[in-house]
């Protein structure tokens, strides 16, 4: 998991610098200015990655399993009666989730739902990423 997330990092960095760019920033007057844009989508893309891997060390493997499961997952709510659904996350990685932020979570959430798999299915994704939130920076107070 750490492997694909790491590529996952770089490839979903380069994509969201390279989404942030103006038209006038793709057409630079001179040689050095090329430089200066390929620098800073470089070095964007590298904060990217780099926050990414902040966020996921303090996380962890199993935790990050867990989270991203009940965020992407669509089997991933317990039913408590016809009315009421509830999320079920360990007080652990609750914790872990505070820790990191909801700065990290967010980005988190936005890379992997950025990813082709998950981007069909933003609409239920959304929502769980903030209800996850809510219940773990909750029961972190």
């Amino acid at each position: 998991m750490a492997i694909f997330a790491c590529e996952l990092a770089i490839i979903l960095a380069a994509i969201v610098a390279y989404n942030d760019l103006d038209v006038a920033d793709t057409q630079p007057s001179s040689a050095v200015a090329d430089d200066t844009v390929a620098l800073s989508i470089w070095d964007e893309a590298q904060q990217l990655e780099d926050l990414y891997q902040r966020c996921t060390v303090i996380l962890g493997d199993e935790c990050e399993d867990e989270i991203y499961d009940l965020i992407f997952r669509n089997d991933s709510f317990v039913i408590i009666s016809h009315k009421y659904m509830e999320l079920i996350v360990s007080k652990n990685c609750c914790g872990k989730v505070d820790n990191m932020g909801r700065r990290c979570h967010d980005h988190m959430v936005n890379m992997i739902a950025q990813t082709t798999g998950f981007f069909t299915h933003l609409s239920p994704t959304l929502p769980r990423s903030s209800q996850v939130w809510g219940l773990c920076s909750l029961n972190a107070s």
